[in-house]
């Protein structure tokens, strides 16, 4: 036993002596291919000329030459040749300038003369700044070991230098780190109108209804600020909150992604313009609030993430992501209205006459005989003090508040354009009488057991719960019959 021990012991001291000899022998920067660099502790400006003279920054990178050069007879603006019409981010691109023009780096001491090892044998990128002083061209190496640095090199000189990570990274620069990808900014708390196209499908348009007639001035009245829906359901009320919890979640974080194409008339290639046998969406955006206006025509994928777009107003085509607009391209108009059948405030009504399978109801308004002087609100929406009448019996205004909230409260749950009524006969009327005199009807057509279909109204195949209706009359017979 004790042998063993001995042997296995002598096994582990083998072992560890090996281990250190191999790592003594082969460091990791062996291993890599690479060497441990000494480097001056102050660094040098290896390009060192002021931002205001220089006249042109040329960027290669393997292979692809992009030049920037100021905008002409604009101060502090630049231009990218060959993509004069792109709009640029300024502030990038100037940052860009300022920091190559000012370029620092650190020597590298005992730099070997066999640059292939800093990867500066290729000479695949490059940033050459011209002034009216000269010229400075800098080539970019490979990074270190550990990424925190890139080995450079002048081009009038043999020196190898290390340049920060974020430096370099600067050399490998395309177009679409310099474009300028913000949008209008649009707030969904203040949207004025939406309106979405969407090839198959139905269109969407919607408008803030504030000075407009109609039943959604009704919810304005209740202090509710409302959009009104032109189509595809004509007349129906939308909260803006709907909207801001679905179609707009994201609006106020869109932006774009690369540049696709330099000119947004070759649209058409990225889009069912062309063709529809993609099937991919081809829809146009428009949303607008009370300072700004989106328009955006959306084309078919161009991969998993990513769509192909142009925007009003901004030159290109542009890959978008696709959780920026497929809340719009996903929209259901259904679930973001307000599913009111009728929906009107008391004070603004003069009677509402009902009619359930032959059985009439006559709710009616009248004024008290003596009233308050100087009371000009008196009768307002938000104060409607009028006695109320069912059938002719007075009804105190708690109990027809109960009557009144399920009359209003008749909601459709569904829309079904090819529903057919098994009869044209309706089995319950309820007429709206203005006080302007103007006046609305709503039929109720029997569908089936449980369903209506409301007829009168522009909208067609709105199916209502019978027993959501029922409830009305319900509630008037037990109030008639109270003693």
């Amino acid at each position: 036993m004790r042998k063993k021990y001995i042997k296995l012991i002598v096994g582990i001291l083998v072992i560890a002596v090996l281990a250190f000899v191999y790592f003594f022998l082969f460091s990791d920067d062996d291993l890599e291919n690479t060497h441990d660099d000494e480097i001056l502790e102050d660094s040098v400006k290896i390009i060192d000329v002021e931002k205001e003279k220089v006249s042109s920054v040329v960027l290669q990178n393997q292979g692809a030459v992009m030049e920037i050069i100021p905008k002409e007879n604009e101060e502090g603006q630049w231009i990218i040749k060959g993509f004069e019409k792109i709009a640029l981010n300024q502030d990038n691109v100037d940052s860009f300038v300022e920091s190559m023009s000012a370029l620092s780096a650190f020597e590298v001491k005992n730099a070997d003369k066999d640059l292939t090892q800093y990867g500066l044998d290729n000479k695949e990128s490059s940033v050459k700044i011209i002034s009216n002083d000269g010229e400075y061209v800098v080539w970019l190496g490979t990074s270190t070991v550990d990424n925190a640095y890139y080995y450079a090199k002048k081009d009038s000189s043999d020196i190898v230098y290390k340049i920060d990570s974020l430096s370099g990274n600067r050399f490998k620069y395309t177009i679409n780190d310099f474009i300028d990808k913000s949008l209008p900014q649009i707030s969904p708390y203040k949207i004025l109108r939406l309106n979405i196209k969407q090839h198959g499908k139905d269109e969407i348009d919607l408008e803030y209804t504030q000075d407009k007639e109609g039943n959604a001035e009704n919810l304005l009245a209740m202090g509710v600020e409302t959009m009104r829906m032109n189509k595809p359901y004509p007349g129906l009320a939308v909260y803006p909150t709907n909207l801001q919890e679905s179609v707009l979640a994201q609006l106020t974080s869109m932006q774009l992604g690369d540049v696709a194409d330099c000119s947004s008339e070759n649209f058409f290639e990225y889009s069912n313009s062309m063709t529809t046998s993609t099937g991919e969406p081809e829809a146009e955006i428009t949303v607008s609030d009370d300072t700004n206006s989106l328009k955006m025509r959306v084309g078919f994928k161009a991969d998993d993430k990513n769509y192909y777009c142009v925007v009003d107003g901004k030159e290109g085509v542009f890959l978008i992501d696709e959780k920026y607009v497929s809340p719009f391209l996903e929209a259901d108009p259904i679930k973001f209205v307000e599913k009111f059948v009728a929906l009107y405030y008391r004070a603004d009504l003069q009677k509402v006459e009902m009619n359930n399978n032959g059985k009439k109801y006559d709710i009616t308004f009248g004024y008290e005989e003596k009233k308050e002087e100087n009371s000009e609100n008196k009768n307002s929406r938000f104060n409607d003090d009028r006695k109320t009448y069912l059938n002719k019996k007075e009804v105190d205004k708690e109990t027809f508040g109960g009557l009144f909230e399920l009359l209003t409260g008749i909601t459709f749950d569904s829309i079904d354009k090819e529903a057919k009524a098994i009869s044209e006969n309706p089995e319950v009327t309820i007429k709206y009488t203005l006080k302007s005199g103007s006046f609305e009807e709503v039929r109720f057509l029997p569908f089936n057991d449980s369903f209506y279909i409301v007829d009168g109204k522009s909208i067609k195949g709105m199916l209502v719960s019978k027993q959501n209706v029922s409830r009305v009359f319900e509630k008037a017979d037990q109030i008639l019959n109270k003693e």
